[in-house]
């Protein structure tokens, strides 16, 4: 093996190239470094070997521009030569320089990866000097040409390219996994899309799967050394559909802080409207006529507490009292229920998974979701039909959190309510949780049911969804995080008769109608008692000498502090007072996660006479929250 260094000028030095000489004629190898030496503006580091064996080892060992192989050397000969180095590197230019220049072997060479083929006997003085540039600019434009095509096909976007009658010459691995279809039938085929010469434009694309959103852009290029056409297409679909999520999102968001806002307000009106009717019933107690007219006002009144219920559990600001519940029993507790209310004609089954996971959830609430949906699903079936109940363990991975803007990634007890009846178009299945959307005729429902659940479900850190085919039914799918431990008893019930005290209870309640309300009712239950519209007031009362035993505030109140801020105040002064909480409806100030902070109590209005007496009795008393 020999190394040698050949240069036309010193110009040149900048542009040298690696070339390695198979030939074990050494008048050959002179002759070839003679005329590489005349090339202008060239020059060459030369390595010169005799046999097929040393070259693979040049090629194995070190970087080489470009081989000047002779097809016939003491361990191989003819064409085989060329094959058998050409399997050690694709990526190096080979000119062959053979003493037979036939034509067929020349179209073979070319064949077998040959960038030029010389024949020695002959070629002029200096064609292989000039054959050796052109052959090294033509073997780095395939190789640029190779390296684009591994770019390109390494793309997440579907790439084809076309020439300039729409003929499909390149496809990458992308646009096949998209289109579902194999390289043989684009290549060599008209592009059968819906593009035109637009830079970018959204289409619909026939893909694997159905129909995919699609944003394409075409842009001229160059393909073989030809004029062609780049056509990328970037596959929308499910980036439109989180779009989609995040704006109906956003919407149910702003309407359920429209909703509180209104049954906060409503509540305090009905707070008064509901308390005081107990007494104008007992008043009217001697007189029929006006005793139905009140136990009607009654009714009324609770209609719309129950309204504004349903507006508070849309809008996720409802005190939830979450406990760990076996949620297999309280589905076969709301079947029993059930039955006789949807009658004979609706056959209810059961598919209960007996490992079923426990969930952390408010039982009342999710028992009050549940018969929501079965209602729901009853109006779907006039004639009768099925309603089906199911549980499960299912795990939401990546890939699906991915997909749905709301869920965590995690193990989820999953509740599906299923029915055959008329289904729910699908124009307008997005917006079936939107309070008071409903798909009934007049008068058959609020619209209500399944923004409840839908609000009960995300404070509850969980996910819904519903999936429907109009003339075939529907499924709600409800999926509540798994919880471990041991499943809690039922609370048992309050007493029913109300007990009053002597103890000393400031009130503080920015609404005049509902502050004098509750303390002319405290006072009836032999509390002494003193008010105040905000916590300024409230505080110049405690500040003056006022040893109260309880305060009753609501959690909003003006003045820039609010009620829990005032809970703290009043414990720095009178470190053994009590705290009542109400509210219309919670914030965060006493909640979080959807939960009541520990050791917090609340008595969520509209609250009878009743009701506040039970509350009051209890916090002073000491007894624990949830016992309550």
């Amino acid at each position: 093996m020999t190394v040698s260094s050949v240069a036309s000028t010193p110009q040149s030095a900048s542009a040298a190239f690696r070339l390695l000489l198979v030939e074990d004629n050494p008048g050959d190898v002179e002759l070839a470094r003679e005329r590489l030496s005349s090339v202008p503006d060239y020059s060459f580091d030369l390595t010169c070997v005799t046999s097929l064996q040393d070259a693979i080892g040049v090629l194995e060992r070190s970087h080489v521009d470009a081989v000047v192989l002779d097809l016939t050397l003491p361990d191989s000969s003819g064409i085989e030569t060329l094959r058998r180095l050409r399997a050690v590197r694709q990526d190096v230019a080979i000119v062959v320089l053979s003493g037979g220049a036939g034509e067929d072997l020349r179209r073979l060479a070319l064949r077998e990866g040959a960038q030029d083929f010389i024949g020695k006997n002959e070629a002029p003085a200096l064609l292989l000097a000039r054959i050796m540039p052109s052959a090294f600019e033509r073997h780095r434009a395939q190789e640029h040409h190779r390296q684009v095509e591994q770019l390109v096909g390494a793309s997440p976007d579907a790439v084809i390219v076309t020439d300039t009658d729409g003929i499909v010459q390149f496809v990458n691995a992308a646009a096949l996994e998209l289109f579902g279809r194999p390289s043989d039938q684009f290549l060599g085929r008209p592009l059968d899309l819906p593009i035109d010469h637009a830079e970018v434009s959204q289409i619909e694309i026939p893909a694997n799967g159905g129909v995919r959103s699609a944003d394409v852009r075409v842009a001229p290029c160059e393909w073989g050394h030809r004029p062609a056409r780049l056509v990328s297409i970037r596959d929308t679909t499910d980036r439109k559909l989180l779009e989609e999520q995040l704006r109906q999102a956003l919407k149910l968001e702003a309407i359920g802080q429209l909703t509180g806002g209104v049954a906060h307000d409503f509540n305090n009106i009905l707070t008064v409207i509901t308390g005081t009717i107990d007494i104008l019933a007992n008043a009217v107690g001697h007189d029929a006529k006006l005793s139905a007219i009140a136990r009607m006002i009654d009714d009324a009144a609770t209609r719309a507490a129950d309204l504004t219920r349903h507006l508070l559990a849309f809008a996720r600001k409802q005190p939830l009292h979450p406990r760990l519940t076996d949620v297999n029993e309280l589905i076969v507790d709301a079947a029993k229920l059930l039955r006789p209310t949807l009658g004979e004609q609706v056959e209810i089954e059961s598919k209960l998974d007996e490992t079923a996971w426990p969930a952390l959830v408010d039982p009342s609430q999710l028992t009050t979701a549940l018969l929501n949906l079965a209602f729901n699903s009853r109006d779907a079936m006039p004639d009768g039909g099925k309603l089906t109940f199911q549980t499960g363990n299912v795990v939401l991975d990546d890939a699906y959190a991915a997909g749905n803007l709301d869920v965590r990634p995690g193990a989820y007890l999953m509740i599906a309510v299923s029915d055959t009846g008329s289904g729910i178009p699908a124009a307008v299945l997005d917006q079936v949780f939107m309070p008071f959307f409903t798909t009934k005729k007049a008068g058959r429902g609020t619209g209500l049911g399944l923004s409840m659940v839908y609000g009960f479900v995300k404070q509850s850190d969980g996910h819904v969804k519903i999936y429907s085919e109009e003339g075939c039914g529907t499924i709600v799918r409800i999926y509540l995080p798994h919880a471990t431990g041991e499943v809690g008893a039922a609370i048992g019930p309050a007493d029913a008769a109300p007990v009053g005290g002597t103890e000393s209870i400031l009130v503080v309640e920015d609404d005049a109608l509902v502050r004098d309300y509750v303390t002319v009712q405290l006072q009836n239950l032999g509390y002494r008692t003193a008010a105040a519209a905000n916590a300024a007031e409230a505080l110049q009362l405690l500040d003056h000498g006022g040893a109260f035993d309880l305060l009753f505030t609501d959690v909003i109140i003006p003045g820039g502090v609010n009620g829990r801020q005032l809970a703290e105040e009043a414990a720095r002064r009178l470190p053994a007072i009590r705290v009542l909480f109400t509210s219309g409806y919670t914030e965060d100030v006493i909640v979080h996660n959807g939960r009541l902070d520990p050791g917090v109590v609340l008595l969520s209005k509209p609250y009878r006479k009743i009701e506040l007496a039970r509350q009051v009795r209890a916090v002073l008393d000491g007894k624990p929250a949830g016992l309550i």
